[in-house]
C-alpha cells in the first residue's frame, strides 16, 4: 500500500448486495487489495477500483500482474475495455467463447483477426489491413497467390440437377483471346499470361464471376473460373477429333481410287 496516500474510504454498510469502492488520491498506485498473495497484484491506473460481491464483477481501467497473475481470466464477464495480454497455459479450459461485435484479435494491430465487419472476418497481415476475408456463403478472398499441392472441386451427380451437354465447344475456343499482361496493383505488379474477363464474358458468360475489390466496398471486379473452361476444352478436342478422323476417311478413299 502506498502510505503516503491512503485508502480514503471504504463504502460503508458494504455488504453481499452492494458495492465496496477503493479510491486513491493519485494515479499509479499500487493497492494491498484481497487478491494480493505477495507475488501478484491488480494494478489501479487511474485510481478507482470496484467490486461487486453480489455479481463477482470486478471493474477498473487497467488490470496488469506477473507471473500467473492473469493467467485464469475465466467466464464470460470481460465487458468493457481492454485486455492488453492474457496468457492461458495448456490447462486452461475455463474461456469457452469470446464474443464482441467490435471484436479483435491477433498479435498486434497489424497482425489480427477482425470481427467487426457485417457477415465477414477480415485478416489482417503486416500492417496490411483487409489481405484475406472470409465471407458469408463460404467464399474466401485473397490479395494474391493461393498455394496447395492439391485441389478438388465438389462434381457428384447427386449435387446437380437439370444436367445436359453444353453447347460450347471449337468454335467458343477459338473466340477466345489469350493475352500477356503487367498488374496494375494486384500482384506486385508481375508480369502474367491470361484472358480479359470483359472479352470472355462476350463469349462464355457462365464462367464469369463478380468479385468484391477489398479496398473499396463500393467496388467490383470481373473474374474468371478458369477451371470451367476445361470441360468446353474437352468437347472441342472431341468436335476437332471428329473433323480429323472425317479428313483421314477422305484422304484413304483418295488414295484408294
Amino acid at each position: 500500500m502506498n502510505s503516503g496516500n491512503p485508502i480514503t474510504h471504504v463504502s460503508a454498510g458494504a455488504s453481499t448486495a452492494s458495492k465496496i469502492k477503493v479510491s486513491d488520491s493519485t494515479t499509479d498506485t499500487h493497492f494491498a487489495v484481497p487478491f494480493h498473495d505477495g507475488n501478484n497484484a491488480l494494478h489501479d491506473d487511474n485510481g478507482t477500483f470496484t467490486y461487486n460481491p453480489s455479481t463477482g464483477t470486478v471493474s477498473g481501467t487497467r488490470f496488469s500482474g506477473s507471473g500467473d497473475g492473469l493467467s485464469a481470466l475465466n467466464g464470460t464477464n470481460i465487458s468493457t475495455g481492454t485486455v492488453a495480454a492474457a496468457r492461458m497455459d495448456a490447462a486452461q479450459t475455463a474461456i469457452s467463447s469470446a464474443y464482441h461485435t467490435t471484436l479483435k484479435i491477433g498479435k498486434d494491430a497489424g497482425n489480427r483477426l477482425d470481427f467487426s465487419g457485417t457477415s465477414m472476418i477480415k485478416v489482417s497481415v503486416n500492417d496490411v489491413d483487409d489481405e484475406f476475408r472470409f465471407s458469408t456463403g463460404g467464399n474466401f478472398h485473397a490479395n494474391n497467390d493461393i498455394t496447395a499441392y492439391s485441389t478438388t472441386t465438389g462434381s457428384d451427380k447427386r449435387l446437380k440437377t437439370n444436367i445436359k451437354d453444353i453447347n460450347y465447344g471449337l468454335k467458343d475456343i477459338l473466340n477466345l483471346r489469350g493475352v500477356e499482361f503487367d498488374w496494375k496493383e494486384k500482384r506486385d505488379g508481375k508480369h502474367d499470361i491470361g484472358f480479359i474477363a470483359q472479352e470472355v464474358q462476350e463469349v462464355i458468360p457462365e464462367v464469369i464471376n463478380e468479385i468484391p475489390d477489398l479496398k473499396d466496398e463500393n467496388n467490383k471486379y470481373l473474374g474468371v473460373d478458369y477451371s470451367k473452361i476445361v470441360p468446353i476444352l474437352v468437347e472441342s478436342m472431341k468436335e476437332q477429333q471428329k473433323q480429323i478422323n472425317s479428313l483421314k476417311n477422305e484422304i484413304e478413299l483418295l488414295k484408294n481410287k
